[in-house]
């Protein structure tokens, strides 16, 4: 019996000094902080990197305080490793345990911030040495703590004694992507800082406000529809980058911070609706290709669904966001690109400017789903790309204005003036000369027979016919004149500062220069009219009757042939142009006559 109780006693004890050790390793494991401490004073931002964090995810997001500490006294928090500060999209709240030491004899501050604007709720938890705790939370989606400063990115001023060292608690929670990124900061350099990016971001959304104004204006004049879908797309992306820079935080009343994340998201919706609309427009893609235009109608449309997101099912968001903010921009520039290979008009500097800002798109939407890190030249590249990508748009939009208005006053055929400009540039020229009693003349000009040339050599030579007298005409020309074509094979020349004898010497010269040309058909003749300015005109209306009334003399004289009705006597001396039309008649090279009339 003794054998027996002195074999149950040794093994007793073999027991329990077998498990002390165990049992002392899980006590020990229980208390073990292997993360660095945050020495204080900072001279400069500290970017808070992976080995200063200890992170516990709370997948349902219902812990409070206390179970979080019981967490972090079981040894459930893990030390932050590096890359992993990113978690993407996730219902999940996740808590972060840093510690503050100052070793210093005095009071020091430093601010906390967390770097990504957007997110929703940060609350900051410090226990105290009494046991209770101080709680603070700021974010964009809910007003922040009584005493604490309405800014862009939440952060917190904390206060350390001397010689003391403060562990933080802070929980995050965001329906879009969280992520651990934070930092500690001198509080002027952090205000400093912000002063700089808000400067920056001022100076952005009030170039963005000229812009549209601008761009308001041009279609208040040209009505054309690309300027005035640009301006509502740019003030789409104005909206998106306040919001996803937290200035909603700064201006909003605090009963609009729930809704903030609706409101963002719809900012994204019309963002790539109004840019789908923009797309289709301004390439004109239904005139190119009628199935590609129906697909960018489609997205277009998905994109203004993306406003409806307060009443959409949330796999509907997910899905729609996928398709317009994932797949969509790689395609569309992909498309745009083509469309620049193969010489669509203006498609080269609009497809730059849609890659720009669609790569930022693309990027963001890979970062914010945890595939990139949260670098911060990441954060305001939607900002860069939307500055350099409306530089590319304003400046496509305006060379297209540009070209339109151009051709607007130009003849589609032989790209001299048509007759709108020629009235207009006529009228201008009219009040001038009465204003300053000065010579005024025009030259009507027509082609003989040009409708037998059309049926016996075809319209295509009847074009180079009518091409080639327009460039004769411009090389007869000083620069001051205007040759327009105002119909058909029918021509008028406005010559300023010039008296109806100087305008027939132009005439016979551009009859003469004609008759001697080769066109392919046999002699190709002019009949011209020619009228000057009289003092009782009242308008120049009066000027163009005589000069179809003095082109029907040519017609009905036998046809090339210079008339003049009712011009002035020529003044003595004045030598006007280059030769005297009397001088090349005696010379037997001329079939000009003038009739001067009342």
């Amino acid at each position: 019996m003794l054998c027996d109780a002195t074999a149950a006693v040794f093994f007793l004890v073999l027991a329990l000094c077998l498990s002390l050790p165990v049992a002392a390793s899980e006590t020990h494991a229980e208390v073990v902080d292997n993360t660095q401490t945050i020495e204080l004073p900072l001279e400069q931002r500290l970017r808070l990197h992976d080995g200063q964090l200890a992170l516990y995810e709370d997948p349902t997001g219902a812990l409070d305080f206390t179970q979080v500490q019981q967490a972090w006294d079981a040894g459930l928090f893990r030390r932050a490793e590096a890359g992993q500060l990113n978690f993407g999209i996730t219902q999940a709240a996740i808590w972060v345990r840093l510690k503050v030491s100052n070793p210093s004899s005095e009071y020091q501050r430093i601010l906390l911030s967390h770097d990504y604007a957007p997110m929703d709720n940060i609350r900051l938890f410090c226990p105290l040495e009494d046991g209770g705790v101080e709680q603070w939370q700021a974010g964009d989606s809910v007003p922040v703590s009584d005493g604490m400063v309405k800014r862009r990115l939440a952060n917190f001023d904390l206060r350390i004694g001397p010689g003391k060292t403060q562990v933080v608690y802070l929980r995050i929670r965001s329906n879009s992507n969280v992520n651990a990124e934070l930092s500690a900061w001198p509080p002027e350099v952090f205000l400093s800082h912000e002063n700089f990016y808000n400067l920056a971001y001022g100076l952005l959304f009030g170039a963005i406000v000229v812009t549209v104004l601008n761009l308001l204006f041009a279609w208040f004049l040209s009505r054309a529809q690309a300027t005035l879908v640009l301006a509502a797309y740019l003030t789409s992306y104005g909206a998106y980058l306040g919001f996803f820079n937290g200035y909603p935080q700064v201006w909003a009343p605090a009963a609009l911070l729930p809704h903030v994340n609706d409101m963002h998201l719809a900012t994204m919706g019309l963002l790539f609706g109004f840019g789908a609309l923009f797309y289709r427009r301004y390439l004109q893609i239904a005139t190119i290709n009628r199935g590609v235009d129906v697909c960018l109608q489609i997205l277009q449309w998905m994109g203004f669904a993306v406003v409806f997101s307060p009443i959409l099912p949330f796999y509907i968001i997910e899905l729609l966001l996928f398709i317009v903010a994932g797949a969509t921009p790689a395609l569309t520039s992909a498309y745009a690109f083509y469309l620049w290979y193969k010489r669509v008009d203006h498609a080269g500097i609009f497809a730059i400017g849609w890659f720009v800002a669609h790569l930022s798109s693309i990027l963001a939407a890979m970062r914010i789903g945890g595939s990139l890190p949260n670098e911060e030249w990441l954060w305001h590249l939607p900002a860069l790309g939307c500055a350099l990508a409306f530089m590319c748009f304003t400046g496509a939009v305006a060379l297209r204005l540009s070209r339109e208005v151009k051709s607007a006053y130009l003849d589609f055929l032989t790209g001299i003036a048509n007759r709108r400009q020629l009235e207009q540039v006529f009228q201008a020229e009219f009040e001038r000369a009465r204003r300053y009693d000065r010579p005024l003349s025009v030259i009507v000009v027509d082609v003989d027979h040009f409708k037998r040339v059309n049926d016996e050599h075809g319209h295509a030579l009847g074009d180079n016919i009518l091409k080639d007298l327009a460039q004769r005409c411009q090389r007869l020309l000083r620069g001051s004149d205007l040759a327009a074509r105002i119909g058909g094979e029918e021509f008028a020349i406005l010559l300023i500062e010039t008296d109806g004898h100087s305008a027939l010497t132009v005439a016979e010269r551009l009859r003469r220069s004609q008759a001697g040309a080769d066109e392919g058909a046999g002699s190709v003749t002019l009949s011209l009219g020619v009228s000057e300015l009289l003092c009782e005109d009242s308008s120049m209306s009066a000027i163009m009757e005589r000069a179809d009334e003095a082109l029907y003399k040519a017609k009905s004289g036998g046809r090339n042939r210079v008339e003049g009705v009712a011009l002035r006597a020529r003044p003595a001396g004045d030598m006007a142009r280059v030769v005297d039309i009397e001088e090349a008649m005696a010379k037997g090279q001329s079939g000009s006559t003038v009739s001067h009339g009342d």
